[in-house]
């Protein structure tokens, strides 16, 4: 009995520290500490911030909210905007999106390939000029599926309608499928989530659509996978907490959600990092530790 009482304690062990290591291995709000602070008051673990001027730091709008309440405040910068063919299988042969998506979704379809039982997926929509979204949405006969100009995510080019050969595109059709299911479990590990799930259509103000993925970064999307999240609850989480620290396939990300001051922002000092508007009145900053 004590044998496999211990055998079993192994297992449990063994299993916890895959876990760990292959999602996450801390969830804690980050220590930070800025250039005034007094060196002996700060910690070991403490992130050293210095302030810089956000004019002088791009935004790369990872993060960027636009729903039905929030509107685009800037265009999208269309030297970012590259062509979806060739590599990815296509609807039309012009359909364009963000460079960073797209190597995303190139890396998401290519891993799909691999596993046994999938049809095969295709890119019917991407990034959409405000005219395009316009004319889209004046047309709908079903608006629960569409936004306005200046509010969908197709217009940041970060977002992707990722179909299956011989379903319909109707949430009717394609929810339950091996196909939508595998999606929305695989996406995050490309730094993708589903924008729109069943559940949340109160929160996003948009119907089901298991065809819809964002790109919003590696770290960001394990986390709204793992806690069951939609980018508006993500958003809301870091600006009450300010941030967290975790560790993926042995990179530690520090996430910090910053409010400028000034026109000034701190940014971590001594690591690499990126930053995002939230479209909410602050900054993501994600920054990482080899």
């Amino acid at each position: 009995m004590r044998k496999a009482i211990i055998a079993m304690l192994c297992i449990a062990a063994v299993t916890v520290i895959f876990f760990l290591t292959w999602r996450g291995e801390t969830e804690v709000v980050p220590a930070i500490a800025t250039p005034e602070q007094d060196p002996a008051n700060i910690g070991e673990g403490d992130i050293l911030l210095t302030t810089e001027y956000l004019s002088l730091l791009q935004d790369t709008g990872y993060l960027k909210l636009v729903n039905r309440d929030l509107y685009m405040t800037s265009p999208t910068d269309p030297s970012k905007i590259v062509n979806v063919w060739p590599g990815i299988d296509v609807s039309v042969n012009n359909i364009t999106i963000h460079q960073t998506a797209r190597a995303a979704i190139y890396s998401l379809l290519g891993q799909a390939r691999y596993i046994d039982g999938l049809g095969s997926f295709f890119v019917t929509s991407g990034y959409r000029s405000f005219n395009r979204q316009r004319e889209l949405y004046e047309s709908a006969v079903d608006r629960a599926y569409i936004l306005p100009p200046g509010h969908s995510e197709h217009q940041l080019g970060l977002a992707a309608d990722i179909l299956v050969a011989g379903i319909p595109m109707a949430s009717a059709q394609m929810s339950g499928t091996a196909e939508a299911i595998w999606l929305a479990e695989n996406a995050w590990q490309h730094g993708l989530i589903l924008r729109y799930p069943y559940w949340a259509t109160e929160i996003t103000g948009v119907a089901y659509e298991p065809w819809h993925f964002r790109y919003v970064g590696l770290v960001h999307a394990w986390y709204m996978h793992t806690h069951n999240m939609v980018l508006e609850q993500y958003l809301e989480y870091l600006e009450r907490h300010g941030g967290f620290t975790t560790v993926l396939d042995g990179v530690t990300y520090h996430v910090l959600y910053q409010r400028p001051i000034d026109g000034r922002i701190y940014v971590p000092y001594g690591l690499e990092f990126i930053i995002s508007t939230s479209n909410r009145g602050g900054y993501v900053i994600t920054a990482t530790l080899p």
